[in-house]
């Protein structure tokens, strides 16, 4: 059935508190299994000024591809 659908889903989470400076996917709230099982994982974040403001949205997992590089953009 999953085969011959094709479904698609999106699961939406925040970084948990007091885990900065570690593996994006170890910050998801909840279980590994969440970042672990996701084919493709985006984290959307806010830059610091010192790597000029704005606004990123990158690829830190992907087993399709590769899991570097990403998008900036300003508000």
């Amino acid at each position: 059935m999953v085969r011959l659908r094709s479904p698609t889903m999106l699961g939406i989470s925040h970084f948990s508190k007091g885990s900065a400076g570690r593996d994006p996917l170890e910050r998801v709230t909840g279980s590994l299994a969440f970042g672990a099982l996701a084919r493709i994982v985006f984290a959307a974040f806010k830059r610091s000024e010192e790597d000029g403001g704005g606004r990123c949205l990158a690829r830190v997992k992907s087993n399709l591809g590769p899991d570097e590089g990403g998008w900036v953009w300003s508000l």
